[in-house]
């Protein structure tokens, strides 16, 4: 199995770079936004675990004009990535929250979500 501890260090030193060797993983987003844009209302609460450097959640906020937007990873450095890589559209619109918290375990959500959403993520889960 791999040490959560030692994933989340590979992110952190590589949050910089990630995004040049993950193409698969934004074709994923955009395809997974699209498929469900009929199926999920506008305006909604959404939870989005693993947003890393925010291939997902730059989606979210495209396609889905959500109300409150929390993006979790176990990766300071990605979400910091992803927030300074995305800021301008999400200044624009909704803001996400971005929350360093381990999805598995995630104690630091108290709210409600209409969508809980993940991408590309459950493979690194340990339970």
């Amino acid at each position: 199995m791999y040490s959560q501890q030692k994933f989340k260090k590979n992110l952190n030193k590589y949050a910089t770079n990630y995004d040049k060797y993950t193409n698969i993983q934004k074709d994923i987003a955009i395809d997974f936004s699209i498929k469900l844009k009929d199926y999920i209302p506008q305006n909604k609460r959404i939870l989005e675990l693993g947003a890393g450097t925010g291939y997902l959640t730059v989606e979210l906020v495209k396609t889905f004009n959500p109300t409150v937007l929390v993006a979790i990873d176990i990766s300071e450095k990605m979400l910091k990535y992803n927030r300074d890589k995305n800021f301008d559209l999400y200044n624009a619109s909704c803001f996400p929250r971005f929350i360093v918290s381990d999805a598995e375990i995630n104690s630091a959500i108290k709210s409600k979500f209409d969508i809980i959403c993940a991408s590309t993520v459950f493979q690194w889960f340990e339970r």
